[in-house]
């Protein structure tokens, strides 16, 4: 049987979870940078409509999802703190697929990416999906926390009701696992509820394993229950979670008990997901509300400069509400290293084009969702002017918080940046170059009060993905190398987003 101590460690079991890989989910908007600079840019979505083409066999979805917790088979992955996660799947029309889930987790290198893939069929109304999943954990060090596990699901539908059942089997010898195998048992049912947005939705699992998947005592169920209402490609989700793990205190090892000290007590989890509308499927009239939405994986999280995740690896995603009269409201999130381990912004603002220039401004809330009281937290109101001339974009900004909140102090902050984006003509190229100024004697501006941040880098783009390269930097002191154990020093970056 694993250890006490290695259990909580593991409490954070891995996690595509019982959602079938090879069931792609959906996708979201504009692709995020690697350099999150300024304002969130809920203005400046969707790619011009490309000519008619010859069908694909492939199809690409995607999803971009926040979650209050992240729970996996019953057991918080995020130490009960809120969660970003994102899918990205690539399908071809014999079958067979490949794809990525990623979350912030509170563990390892604080993301967790799911590799996969497999083959689908369905025959006679019934739908048979197998594959392999990895388990991995980008992460500095050699921490063992990844591991394979094949899956097999089989799913039906009669009328609005969908149910599924599968099973998932990891073998003994992986790092992650020891000398145990585990092997987890499911089953699933969704019902729409017919002439309205809702549906329902219900879980069981059990989990069987002397390493962590099987819980403290080598076998744990778990159990929720929820309902879904969907808004264009907006679905906003609320469920009740909860496993049977064991509640001792270990003769007084855990005030409240074992079961919620690890977050596999009961609780209710919210979510707001953004998805890929599957093609065709959009027949509704035209609305003055557009939602735009993407997924990210890239190696680095940088902010101005600054890794936010250690130089380990971040999912992102990005959802936005943008009306035709010019105002807007969205959020952003990634995978972070410090507080709850999730970033998120929330934004509003306006923009307005005339006469070719565009003019975008408003109220950014950096909040790090979690447990206790560390004031992380602040607004920061800003303003952008861009304009396109043939293929190049620029596009000039300055950010500035106010001293007095919490996170900042007394200090106050401003930051200056601009842009530029070439799109090479007749290719699926485009190169970018990045310059910001940060002056502030917070955090924000570094070890001496101002820093100077930029990169340059290339994209390529195919269908709804987008391929990313940049190299980025600052001019921060490296005095006791100061530079380098910050994360502020040069750096290469690779990134895969999808966008709708």
């Amino acid at each position: 049987m694993i250890s006490l101590s290695a259990l909580m460690f593991a409490s954070a079991a891995p996690a595509f979870a019982e959602t079938t890989p090879g069931a792609p989910t959906a996708a979201p908007e504009t692709v995020t940078t690697v350099v999150d600079d300024a304002a969130p840019a809920a203005a400046q979505d969707a790619a011009p409509a490309e000519a008619a083409a010859p069908a694909s066999p492939f199809t690409i979805s995607a999803n971009a999802t926040l979650v209050s917790d992240y729970r996996f088979r019953g057991f918080s992955q995020t130490g009960e703190n809120g969660a970003i996660q994102g899918t990205i799947n690539l399908n071809h029309e014999s079958g067979f697929y490949i794809g990525t889930f990623g979350s912030s987790v509170g563990f390892a290198g604080h993301t967790e990416v799911d590799l996969y893939g497999g083959y689908t069929k369905t025959i006679g109304g019934i739908t048979l999906d197998g594959g392999l999943l990895y388990y991995l954990y980008p992460k500095k060090g050699n921490a063992d926390t990844d591991f394979f596990e094949p899956y097999i699901n089989v799913s039906g539908t009669v009328g609005p009701v969908t149910a599924k059942v599968g099973a998932n089997f990891a073998w003994g010898g992986q790092a992650a696992l020891g000398d145990n195998s585990a092997v987890y048992l499911h089953g699933d049912l969704t019902a729409a509820i017919p002439k309205t947005p809702f549906g329902l939705a219900a879980h069981i699992g059990y989990a069987k394993s002397d390493a962590f998947p099987g819980g403290i005592d080598g076998d744990v169920i778990d159990y929720s229950i929820g309902a879904t209402a969907t808004y264009k490609s907006l679905t906003f989700g609320v469920t009740y979670v909860n496993t049977d793990e064991t509640n001792s205190t270990f003769g007084g090892l855990f005030t409240g008990g074992y079961k919620n000290a690890i977050g596999a007590d009961g609780a209710v989890v919210f979510s707001l997901t953004a998805a890929m509308p599957a093609a065709g499927s959009d027949t509704s009239a035209p609305s003055s509300i557009k939602i735009t939405g993407g997924a990210t994986l890239v190696s680095d999280y940088r902010f101005r400069g600054f890794t936010q995740n250690n130089e380990n690896a971040a999912i992102q995603g990005t959802i936005n509400l943008t009306h035709d009269s010019g105002f807007y409201v969205g959020t952003w999130a990634s995978s972070v290293g410090f507080a709850g381990n999730t970033e998120v912004d929330l934004y509003g603002g306006y923009s307005k084009t005339i006469n070719g220039i565009t003019l975008d401004g408003g109220l950014l809330y950096y909040l790090y969702p979690k447990h206790g009281n560390a004031d992380t937290d602040y607004f920061e109101p800003y303003v952008n002017v861009s304009g396109t001339l043939g293929p190049v974009t620029a596009k000039v900004g300055a950010n500035y918080a106010w001293g007095g909140q919490a996170a900042l102090g007394d200090y106050s902050s401003i930051y200056f940046h601009g842009d530029l984006t070439a799109a090479i003509p007749k290719t699926p190229f485009s190169l970018t170059g990045h310059l910001g100024y940060a002056k502030s004697d917070s955090f924000l501006g570094g070890v001496t009060g101002d820093v100077v941040d930029y990169s340059v880098g290339a994209t390529a783009t195919w269908k709804a993905l987008t391929f990313g390269v940049s190299y980025v930097n600052t001019n921060e002191t490296n005095v006791l190398n100061a530079k380098e154990l910050l994360g502020a020093d040069g750096a290469v970056i690779f990134s895969i987003g999808a966008s709708f």
